[in-house]
């Protein structure tokens, strides 16, 4: 369930049927209950106080999401997880929820992609590398989704009158290639583009994604 760094692995989770109980009682001890083996989790707790605090505060983090996103409200899920400190917690949840398995439920629109942007750029800005990898292939979700709508907006000839509603898609859309842009720029990701392989990270490809989408936006 966890990595050596401590994060879930919510690749071996369901959030559907999370069940997280967080007790304390006066020998410091916490239970997890998940459908792993929540006995070796706890005897690793007691055994050091520093990672019952972080184990504690992850689990507190990541609940509030799961319980949103139990009970369908994806999008509520998505918004906590943007406003989410904890880069563990909206590492493992970007990587179960958004990159992996219920991109369908989520139906993610450009108001949410706007607002988890700037977690996506901290992430890419992180030493850590799983964080790094999880923020590429986030944001390589948002430019295969909305890479060529968005292209195909900014081409499109205005037509005769005040259209608000395609003027304010199309603010939402320059916001959104603005964080591209900034992304593209992160010391981190190119530095480990010229000196660092990222496993199962083609990081040339998605950078060449990134500069056509930013290219052809630029035309118009």
């Amino acid at each position: 369930m966890f990595n050596k760094n401590g994060n879930y692995n919510l690749n071996d989770i369901d959030l559907n049927n999370l069940n997280l109980n967080n007790e304390s009682d006066s020998s410091n001890q916490m239970k997890v209950t998940s459908k792993n083996d929540s006995a070796i989790i706890n005897d690793m707790m007691e055994l050091d106080e520093q990672f019952i605090f972080i184990m504690k505060k992850r689990i507190k983090g990541l609940e509030k999401i799961s319980n949103l996103y139990k009970k369908g409200n994806y999008e509520e899920s998505m918004a906590e997880a943007g406003l989410s400190k904890d880069l563990g917690v909206v590492n493992d949840f970007f990587r179960y929820a958004l990159i992996k398995k219920d991109l369908n439920k989520i139906s993610l629109k450009s108001d949410m992609a706007i607002q988890i942007f700037p977690t996506i750029i901290n992430m890419i800005n992180c030493k850590y590398d799983v964080y790094f990898k999880t923020g590429v292939n986030t944001a390589w979700t948002i430019l295969n989704l909305f890479g060529d709508p968005i292209i195909d907006a900014m081409k499109m000839p205005l037509s005769g009158g005040i259209d608000l509603n395609r003027e304010e898609k199309i603010n939402k859309y320059k916001i959104i290639i603005d964080y591209f842009k900034r992304l593209r720029e992160s010391p981190i990701l190119q530095n480990n583009l010229k000196y660092k392989e990222i496993k199962n990270l083609n990081l040339k490809q998605f950078i060449g994604e990134v500069n056509f989408f930013i290219n052809q936006c630029e035309k118009f």
